[in-house]
């Protein structure tokens, strides 16, 4: 029996470390359904008075700025990646306004702050997933200087009202709210540099692409190999349309992806 043609290993290995990337990524951990409104709570740790405050805030910043904010609070990820995670809501809910990627979804971890405890400085319990069309105004170093000077703190010490309500305060004085505090978190240089945090096996399937990519280029400059088709990227900065159902709420209906960050 014959194996697979030399051709065929470098496409054959990137769609298997896709496949073992998604399985595990998303295996333990199953979407909720699309709340009514802005707020989940998921993990049951808001009071009722936290949940109808943070609600109509951020109902009223959508009426007034057009700009939809979500907050997900979980009780785990379900052994998944938390940027992941955030990507895999955002796509079934399909935060945004409709035929936009306009949307902004801040997720807390509970079973990840506890973990971390009081005073960390990093958890894996919290990010801000942005929607492309926002990205020039809430930047990737913007959302890490809001995680780290507004969520951080308050999420490790289980204080997850506070962390939820300084997240989206900061999130709304970058997209509409605050002029100083929005220069504040756009200039912190916070978080800009930095690699993003993914998986192991993120970073294999990204390697293995770009091996893959240097083998295409180097066949084409020696005219060995005809053209010919290509590869579609699986890169987060364009989630398209949502895969959840449309109408209803009006925070759903749009679609959700782009930039972001985590802490």
């Amino acid at each position: 029996m014959r194996g697979l043609p030399r051709p065929v290993w470098p496409a054959f290995l990137v769609a298997l470390c896709a496949l073992l990337f998604t399985t595990s990524a998303f295996a333990g951990f199953q979407v909720p359904a699309r709340p009514s409104g802005p707020v989940y709570d998921g993990a049951n740790v808001l009071s009722s008075a936290e949940e109808r405050q943070l609600e109509e805030k951020l109902n009223s910043f959508r009426d007034d700025k057009g700009r939809p904010v979500v907050v997900a609070i979980i009780p785990s990820l379900g052994g998944g990646d938390i940027r992941e995670v955030g990507y895999e809501i955002g796509q079934k809910w399909g935060i945004g306004t409709k035929g936009k990627n306009d949307g902004v979804l801040l997720l807390l971890v509970v079973d990840k702050a506890k973990k971390a405890g009081p005073g960390a400085t990093k958890c894996g319990c919290a990010s801000i997933e942005v929607g492309e069309y926002l990205e020039g105004d809430l930047t990737d170093s913007a959302v890490v200087a809001i995680l780290k000077k507004e969520v951080l703190k308050p999420v490790v010490a289980g204080k997850f009202y506070e962390a939820a309500n300084g997240g989206t305060n900061g999130v709304m004085a970058v997209l509409g709210g605050d002029a100083e505090a929005a220069k504040m978190y756009k200039n912190s240089g916070d978080g800009g540099n930095e690699l993003p945090d993914f998986p192991w096996y993120v970073w294999f399937a990204i390697a293995l692409l770009a091996i893959w990519i240097v083998y295409l280029i180097a066949k084409h400059s020696d005219g060995s190999g005809g053209g010919g088709g290509g590869y579609r990227s699986s890169s987060r900065s364009s989630w398209g349309s949502s895969g959840g159902s449309s109408g209803g709420s009006s925070y759903g209906g749009g679609s959700f992806g782009g930039g972001g960050g985590s802490v």
